[in-house]
């Protein structure tokens, strides 16, 4: 199994040599991601990112979404987006040498509470993006297919913990403290969890990806050209073993 964006799920089902991957499992019911900024580079708004640098992950339709959400914005799309090491990129928005970057309001987000330089957040949402889910569990559908029942009894288990966590947040803290890597220490785990757990669910949603918001996002990929091989929605996710 794979933690990933829903934008992974169509890149592995469109590659040339495609791979069978599919959703399980949605992680949060309401996007928790957002294109950050430091204040004070005369960014306010997505179209001021136009001549700015952007770190990108370098994902497959990463940087179309972020130009396209400059240009929703009334910019040209023109930021210059780098490659950095993928697990520095963060830190290389804090030290400046980009300007903006791809994160989680409740990782991410949480960290920049506790600097000394604010930061200002743009959300898909609020640009006329209608962002997907992220991230999602997915699998291969073929061993889902083969093993349905051990897959089935994993996302209920999953549930299970995901939905202890929120109703027991301090417990939670202490069995999750010990897998923090360093770089992340200064991150306020308390505060982290309950932007988290606004956004897991309860045990009737938790997991669950609705058919509507996927092909809504799928319209909107091939819609702006960033896809041209069509894939169903049934391709994408499989919700019924939550």
């Amino acid at each position: 199994m794979a933690l990933c964006p829903t934008e992974s799920i169509i890149s592995y089902r469109t590659k040339e040599e495609s791979f069978d991957m599919i959703a399980i499992a949605a992680i949060f019911q309401e996007d928790l991601s957002a294109i950050a900024t430091k204040s004070g580079i005369g960014v306010n708004a997505p179209k001021d990112l136009d001549g700015k640098t952007y770190a990108s992950y370098k994902a497959r339709y990463e940087d179309g979404i972020v130009a396209q959400m400059i240009k929703n914005d009334g910019g040209d799309g023109s930021i210059k987006v780098g490659y950095p090491d993928k697990l520095g990129i963060w830190e290389a928005l804090v030290k400046g040498s980009y300007d903006s970057t791809w994160i989680f309001l409740n990782w991410e987000g949480v960290e920049a509470e506790a600097m000394k330089e604010s930061f200002l957040y743009f959300k898909m949402q609020d640009y006329e993006i209608p962002y997907s889910y992220s991230p999602v569990i997915a699998a291969s559908e073929q061993a889902i297919q083969a093993h349905r029942d051990i897959y089935t009894r994993f996302l209920a288990a999953s549930k299970e913990g995901f939905l202890e966590a929120k109703n027991n947040p301090e417990e939670a803290i202490e069995l999750f403290r010990p897998f923090v890597p360093e770089k992340d220490g200064r991150i306020d785990l308390t505060k982290a969890l309950a932007a988290s757990s606004a956004a897991f669910g309860d045990e009737y949603t938790w997991g669950q990806m609705s058919v509507e918001v996927v092909q809504e996002f799928l319209n909107w990929i091939y819609a702006h050209h960033l896809e041209t091989r069509p894939v169903a929605v049934s391709e994408l996710i499989s919700p019924g073993l939550c």
